[in-house]
């Protein structure tokens, strides 16, 4: 069933690659790396997709085998993280930051 609603069975995305693209840059580049202007305005900063796969393929096993990272972005402490799959939004909470919360939105729900 996570298949079905997460992605094709194939492991292919939901919705074309450059459809997801563009939603992410929305027409303007993300800085590289930590901005002061950015963290304030809250603009997100494009991170590392291979690190932040590793990282979701390991502890927590967010991710399915399947499925990888194409894009992420943080955003203070939380974080915005595009798959094959789904969008994945990683809220941390608190003032120690030892709850996180995980929102996942499947690809093929999101249409645009």
């Amino acid at each position: 069933l996570a298949s079905q609603v997460l992605g094709r069975e194939d492991g292919t995305m939901a919705i074309s690659y450059d459809s997801m693209m563009s939603l992410i840059q929305g027409g303007a580049a993300k800085p590289e790396g930590f901005d002061f202007k950015s963290w304030i305005t809250n603009d997100g900063i494009h991170t590392d997709a291979t690190v932040v796969d590793e990282k979701l393929h390991q502890y927590p096993k967010i991710l399915q085998d399947d499925e990888s990272v194409d894009s992420a972005y943080k955003i203070g402490r939380d974080m915005c993280v595009f798959t094959t799959k789904r969008i994945l939004v990683i809220d941390v909470q608190g003032f120690t930051g030892k709850k996180v919360e995980y929102k996942s939105y499947p690809l093929r729900y999101c249409t645009t």
